[in-house]
């Protein structure tokens, strides 16, 4: 986010990753992230469900108030879901079990990035909110 900038999208501007956004400066392996349009969001979610449930998790979260605070270690992905409310979106990332995930909600996100290895697979998905925070999701 630029300085003196509130976070939020004019009604006119489209969610897009800015040069910097979708690196992630405490990872010892910086690298750029490939933007999901947002018109393929909610299939990406399903996609992200269906092929990496099960798989162990980190997920973090930052911000320029609180640092970066660690959510969860060594938790199972249950689901990545993208819910639509009206002119209010957000993406819930559940983790430990199926039968009493937790759920971790990111309210109007405005930018999802992934970051796949050698092979094609997610190792990292970093998620931007209106207000500048990122909510990261490694995946082991």
């Amino acid at each position: 986010m630029d300085a003196g900038s509130s976070g939020s999208l004019r009604d006119n501007e489209e969610p897009t990753i800015r040069e910097g956004d979708m690196t992630n400066e405490h990872d010892s392996n910086p690298a750029k992230l490939d933007e999901v349009p947002h018109e393929e969001w909610a299939r990406w979610c399903a996609t992200m469900t269906s092929d990496h449930s099960g798989r162990e998790v980190v997920l973090r979260q930052a911000d320029r108030a609180i640092g970066e605070v660690q959510l969860a270690e060594g938790q199972t992905l249950v689901a990545v879901e993208y819910d639509e409310f009206g002119n209010t979106e957000a993406l819930t990332i559940k983790c430990g079990s199926r039968a009493v995930p937790v759920s971790y909600v990111v309210a109007q996100p405005r930018s999802i990035g992934e970051r796949r290895d050698g092979d094609g697979v997610i190792e990292q998905v970093t998620i931007i909110d209106t207000t500048g925070r990122r909510t990261s999701l490694y995946l082991a």
